[in-house]
This record gives structure tokens, sequence and C-alpha cells, in this order.
């Protein structure tokens, strides 16, 4: 007697739910047995209670055992619904041989429970047996009960519930279905873009995403359901960036591409996509797709607003591929009746696969002329949520497996002809059809360095194309950071000029109050004269001047007393001898500069008296002597403080700026799904922009300092090779955070309102625009923290006191610099690989 060993429930296929564990024995007569109850199968029994026996076996004489017929049973009690019978069938090959075919069961026991109090039949289903299609072929894709949930908690909407489908290599799966119903989520399961809630996937008996599988990767070729070309390239670019992709080689490439230009009958190479029609464009996405020649070619809504003729046309090329070729196609669309020429049409609706088989088959068993009508029976059983029960009979995968030239299949005989001739000097560079147009599943995916570099180096020149065809902008990013330099070279950090300002003199003999109003300077302040004290502060009042000198009536000979009597002079002469001054210091820097010009211009002019009075010019000065700086002139400028943190924040925000929205609009365009159905890594695309766009800002920094130190001559004691250094690492700091809001934003106008606001917190707190001493102690600790406090500070070392690499000074921001840099990258990396 044979022990005892595990065995699945055959209707757990389609009632996960009942969880039963089976157990059986070898024998005459296959045993099982349960908790629940025990029953036999005898081999000769092709069906036991509408389930497939795995031991059935056409007799020795190759006749067919009589039809068999069962009762229907309900997947929870166990008690019998309706009967429904079941007729076999088989195919002899030349030597006799049985085979066992595919099994069209009538709508078995459905996902959903039934409702036997309400007197409902739930809709089951019309499934090609995929256990029968798993022994007799090899399969090209396999899903079994696959559930795929969006969101979480009472949000959750399950979007795939319970997908089973099988498709041999070599034939044409048509998905058919509305808008909505889960096609293209199933899609993105099978090339490994989305992990599944439940179930089971695999593509050449791979599961797609895991280690070693080459989905996604060159194992299949994806055209998704929008254009998802760049506009900006040839064709010939367009297929050489996919090309290099898959790391051709350049005689196979320049080989494969001449071939798909005459296979597809497309224009000239060297015209750009953005000049083509809409039908060519079409075939040049279907050609990005088969450059590499995948065993699988997965078409999300080919045909979706496209006029008739070139719907055909696609269906023909797919049709000339699986023949010719041996390649396995999945094709969704929602109009149905085009999907005729499909091997296998399966039929969705709401997440749940209600039909699949060959269109023939599924005409028949209906009763129907158009698969429109067979949808339609379909739809409206499953929404009355009523089964659909009839006679069927077993039906027969449609299969085209490769023979020998001595052996044919009754069912290749029956094959339909051609309705797609292929052009005569096209036919005899198709390459030979091959048994089995998979990988070896016994194999592994070794991916190697090399193909990671190919790929990283087809995604910069893609970005260097783009960059090269697009003028405007190129012209754009190279023009506004010396634009920017230029404006606060000019506009920030000079002195005001020409300020009117109300003069009251009221000294009787102005000996000398006169030459004191002489010099003061007439570019910085406009004298307008005040016969009296009162209309000259209404001036000021008005904002008609910025404020008032007022000259007593003694002035002059005051002051000459002042100067003779010095300490011994009385509080009249000190009082007389003085000239009073109101200001209108709603503008701080207007007011400092105007107290700066009069008392620089008071200090000239006792300077020039006392020459006259040959007394010692110091007695006019401070008894405070500041002697020449260090570090810096004796006259530092606004300008001067600034230009370290103007260098490295514009250059800084244009990195941003560059990378912030390039991924972002990529994603939008649908590029980027397409390249990560190819294997393209998240730290590939990274590495990429960075490499890019880093050759972009070079040159913007050139520019920007050319105009800093040749035109406006600020000053750099240091080396100039540490200042360009620090400016690049700044650059870099500010392309990988524009890479990280490109990871988590999903829109361009998220990604700039998140620039923009990080950006200004960022300039007002690093001492680019005033000192972080004077900030709060906690302000100034967080300060500290940010990507450019440190390196501001740096290149002003670097600049006004020539400082080098030893000073900690500098090296700090050099360190800081390359830390945000590594911090940013590996953020952005790891976020770009949970969105992808």
């Amino acid at each position: 007697m044979n022990d005892w060993r595990d065995v699945r429930d055959p209707r757990d296929r389609f009632d996960p739910r009942l969880g039963r564990q089976w157990y059986k024995r070898d024998g005459p007569h296959r045993e099982y047995r349960n908790a629940d109850r025990e029953f036999n199968a005898h081999p000769a029994s092709r069906l036991y209670r509408g389930y497939l026996n795995p031991d059935y076996t056409v007799n020795s004489l190759g006749h067919e055992p009589p039809a068999i017929k069962f009762p229907r049973y309900n997947g929870k009690s166990g008690a019998a619904i309706e009967p429904v019978s079941y007729t076999t069938a088989y195919n002899n090959n030349e030597n006799g041989d049985a085979r066992v075919g595919h099994v069209n069961e009538a709508f078995v026991e459905s996902n959903n429970a039934i409702n036997q109090e309400g007197g409902k039949i739930p809709l089951a289903r019309l499934n090609s047996d995929p256990e029968s299609m798993r022994r007799t072929q090899k399969l090209a894709v396999d899903v079994e009960r696959l559930r795929v949930t969006y969101g979480y908690g009472s949000r959750a909407v399950e979007v795939l519930k319970g997908i089973d489908l099988t498709l041999p290599e070599g034939k044409i799966y048509g998905l058919l279905g509305p808008s909505g119903c889960g096609k293209t989520t199933l899609l993105r399961c099978i090339v490994g873009r989305k992990e599944p809630t439940g179930g089971m996937v695999r593509v050449f008996d791979q599961v797609p995403g895991t280690p070693g599988a080459f989905i996604p990767g060159p194992g299949v070729g994806y055209m998704p359901q929008e254009l998802t070309l760049y506009p900006e390239f040839t064709i010939y670019e367009t297929l050489l960036f996919f090309g290099k992709l898959f790391g051709l080689s350049e005689s196979l490439l320049n080989e494969r591409i001449q071939f798909l230009l005459k296979f597809l009958d497309l224009p000239d190479k060297r015209r750009l996509v953005k000049n083509l029609s809409g039908g060519q464009q079409r075939r040049v996405s279907l050609a990005a797709a088969l450059i590499h020649k995948p065993p699988l070619l997965i078409l999300d809504e080919p045909t979706v607003g496209v006029d008739p003729l070139l719907r055909q046309a696609i269906w023909n090329y797919l049709v000339t591929l699986t023949r010719e070729q041996g390649m396995t196609v999945i094709v969704t669309t929602h109009y149905i009746e085009e999907a005729r020429q499909a091997n296998i049409v399966g039929l969705m609706r709401s997440g749940r696969m209600l039909a699949q088989d060959s269109p023939e088959r599924l005409l028949e068993d209906f009763n129907c002329e158009t698969l429109e009508d067979v949808f339609l029976q379909l739809c409206l059983a499953d929404k009355e949520g009523r089964a659909i029960v009839k006679h069927k009979k077993m039906l027969e995968v449609v299969s085209e497996k490769a023979k020998d030239n001595n052996t044919a299949t009754v069912e290749h005989e029956k094959e339909k002809a051609p309705i797609y001739e292929i052009p005569p000097e096209v036919k005899h560079t198709l390459p030979p059809r091959k048994p089995h147009s998979g990988f070896n599943t016994n194999t592994q995916r070794h991916e190697t360095t090399w193909e990671a570099l190919c790929r990283a180096f087809a995604l910069v020149m893609k970005n260097v194309t783009r960059l090269k065809r697009n003028y405007p902008f190129l012209l754009f990013t190279f023009i506004v950071p010396s634009f920017q330099v230029v404006l606060f070279c000019i506009c920030i950090g000079a002195d005001p000029y020409e300020l009117p300002v109300a003069v009251v003199n009221s000294d009787v003999h102005p000996i000398l109050s006169q030459p004191f109003l002489e010099s003061i300077s007439n570019h910085t302040i406009v004298q307008r004269p005040y016969s009296d004290l009162d209309l000259a502060l209404a001036s000021v009042e008005r904002g008609e001047t910025w404020g008032v000198i007022n000259i007593g009536h003694n002035y002059s000979t005051a002051l000459q007393y002042r100067f003779i009597l010095g300490i011994d002079a009385d509080n009249e002469t000190i009082e007389e001898s003085t000239i009073d001054i109101y200001m209108d210091m709603t503008n701080q820097q207007i007011g400092f500069i105007l107290q700066k010009t009069i008392f620089e211009s008071f200090i000239t002019f006792c300077e020039n008296l006392l020459v006259k009075m040959n007394r010692n010019v110091a007695l006019a000065q401070l008894p405070v002597r500041v002697r020449e700086p260090v570090y810096g002139n004796g006259k530092p400028s606004f300008t001067e403080f600034m230009a370290p943190g103007i260098i490295l924040s514009i250059t800084y925000i244009m990195a941003v700026a560059l990378t912030a929205i390039s991924i972002i609009m990529e994603t939008r365009e649908g590029t980027m799904e397409r390249c990560w159905v190819a294997g393209v890594k998240p730290f590939e695309v990274i590495v990429s922009h960075v490499f890019s766009q880093f050759i972009v800002m070079c040159v913007q920094v050139a520019l920007l300092l050319a105009f800093i130190f040749i035109l406006f001559s600020i000053p750099l004691e240091g080396s100039l090779i540490l200042v360009i250094l620090l400016t690049l690492l700044q650059g870099l700091s500010g392309m990988t955070y524009g890479l990280v809001i490109s990871s988590i934003c999903a829109e361009e106008q998220s990604a700039m309102m998140l620039a923009l606001g990080t950006f200004y917190p960022n300039l007002l707190l690093s001492g680019i625009i005033w000192p972080i001493q004077s900030m709060p102690k906690i302000v100034r600790y967080i300060a500290y923290g940010l990507p450019q406090t440190f390196p501001t500070e740096s290149l002003r070392c670097i600049m006004y006191r020539g400082w080098g690499i030893d000073k900690y000074e500098v090296w700090i921001g050099f360190v800081v610099s390359i830390g945000w840099s590594v911090f940013f990258l590996l953020f952005a990396t790891a976020a770009f690989k949970a969105r992808s």
C-alpha cells in the first residue's frame, strides 16, 4: 500500500476560502479524503464533480470514455444545486497518443459565496483549465488567484479579485474589458512593476521582480497605452536609446534598427518623433518594444485612438511576429471585436476574469456571432448574480508547438491562413522561428556591472540629447545665473545717492556754516533750502525729503570760540556751535548713509579749518585710531560681504531647478515607466541625471565666476581652484536635493513649491544676507546644520582671507557639502525605489 501524501483540493483554485487539505494514495482507484468526507475517483473518469481528474487518460483503443454527468455542488455546504453535463474530447497525433486538452468548465464554483437564501447562484467562470494546459505546453505567463488592493484600511479598494491567466508560448492573448476593469494593473503585475496583494505570477517560470528574473529587463518588450516617446528624438535616436538600455552591441543594434524600419514601414530614421503622424508614432513605439527581440511582448491599448486601418495593421504585425518569430504577445484593448485574431482572449469585468478561451470556442459556446455579444451576456449575468448553465464540451488549447518536419498536428493543419503578408524585402530578414522563444527556465539572470554601466550611459546620452534639442531651455540655464550675478553686483551693496535733504541755515555770519554745507557730497545729498524749520519738517512729513539739517543763527561765531576755548567752553557756546539733524528713519539703510555722509563731511570740514588755523588736524578726530585691516580693505562694501553666499546660493538653487522637475516630467510623460520595465534601477536614473546636469552646471559656474571676478572685480585672495571646487560641490548638493524633490513629488507645481519653500529659509538662515552671529542662539544652532552655512563661511575665508584647505574653517565647508550630497543621493535612491 502506498503512503498517503498531501495534495491540494482541486476546488481551491476557484474557492481559496474552503482551505481544505486533501490526502491521496495511489492504487487501482485513487482515494481522496479530508476531515469532512472521502470519495473515490476511478482513473477512467475524466471529471469528478466538475473538476479535472489528473489521472484521466484515453484508453488504448483511442476511444473516449462516455460523458459523465455529475451534480453541481454548493461551495459552502456541499449540497447539490443543479446537474451539469460534461463531455470529454481528445485529439490523437500521428503516433496514436492521446493529448489531454483544454477544459472549459461551465461556470465552476466562483470566488463569491452562493446566496442560498436569496435563491441567486453567482456567476461562475468559463475557464480554460490551467492544470491541463500546464501539463501539455510550456507556459510563458502563469497567473493564479491574483489579487491587488490599492489603499489601506477602510479606503482599501480591491482592483483584481482572484485573476487566473494562462498563456502558452508563441500565442497572442487578447485581454479584453472596459476601461478601469484592471487590465493595466494586471499587466503591471506581469512585468514586475506592481507587487500583488495575493496570488502568484510567473513569467517563463520566474517570478517577475525577484533576483535572477529576466523581468523587468530584457525578458519583456513593453508598449504602454500612452505614446511614451521622446518628441525631441529622431526615430534612429529613439531605437538607439532603447537598444542601449538592453546592452545590444553596435552591430546588432544597427541590424535590428534597419530591420524594424523596413518591417514596420517607418519613414526616414532622421525625422523627429514630434513631426510624425499619430500612426507613425505608434509604430515607432512598437519598434522600441521590439528592438531587443523580447520573448514576451506586452501592448497596453495599442490601438486606442487610432483609425481602423492602423488598428488592423498593428494586429497584422502581431500575427506576423508570433507566426514567424514565435513571440508571445499580450494585448489589452476595449475594442472587443478586434481581438478575433488572438489565439486566446480573456474577458475581464470589475477586476474579475469572466471567461478565457479561443474566440471561436467562445462564439460557439454562447451561440453568438460577435465577441461583443458574448461579453454582453457575461456582463449581464454577472450583474444579475446568476449563472449560465450549458452543456459544455471539452475544449483544446489552440497550440502552435514546434513540430518536426515529419510530424504535423491536426490543429496545425486547421490553422487559419495568414491575414498579413510580409513584404518581400523584409521576409528574408526575419530570423528562423525557434521552438521556444523564452529564456531557459533553469537559468537565472546574473546582471553584471557592464550592463548597469550601459544603461546609465544610455540614460546620460538621452538627457544630453534632450538638452541639446531644447535650445531655449539650454540658453536659459546658461544665462540666468550670470544675469542674476550681474544684477546683484550692480544693484546690491552700493550706497544710495541723490537723496533730497532740507537745509535751514539761520547763521547771521555764515563764514563757517556755508563752507560746511559746501563740503557735503552733492552726489549723495541733494540740498533743498528752507527758510523756516517748521516748513522743513513739514517736507519730511510729506515724504519730500529724507531729513533736515538745521544750523543756528550764531553758529560760525560760536564754533570759533569752541575751538579756541576747548574744554573751557561754556554750555551756551557748545549749544550754539552744534548742528541739529532730523532724520526719517523708516529706511534704515538710507538713514545710516545720510548720517555717515554728514559726519564724514563735518570731519573733512574741521580738518580744513584746523589747517587754516595752523592747528593739528588730529583734533578733529576721535581719540581712537583705526589702523590698516588685517584682512580686507578699509572701506568694505555690502556687496563683498554677500558675494560668497550669492555665488553658492545661485549655483545651489539653479541645480535644484534643473533636477527637481526633470524626472517628474518624464514620469508624467510615461517614458520613465518604460525605463523601469526595461530593468533600469533607480540609482542609475539618479546618477544619469546628476552626470548630465553636472555638465550644464560646469558651464553655469564658469560664466558666474567670470562675471564675479573679472567684470566686477570682487576680491580674491585665495585659490581659485578651491573656489571652483566648493562651488561645484554646492551645485552637486543642490542637484541631489532636486532629485529628492522629484522622488517625493508627483507634480511640477508641488515640486516648485517645495523647492522655493525650502530655499528661502536656507537663504535667510545661512548667513548669506546677514551674519548668523546676530541670530538667537537656538536659531544659530539650526543654521549651522543647513547645507550652505559652513560652505558660505568657508568661501569667505578663501576669497578674503586667502586661507587654504588646511584651515578648519575651509575644509569643514567641503565636508558639509559632500555629506549633504551623499545624504540626498541615498535618500533620493530609496524614495525612487519605493515609488518605482
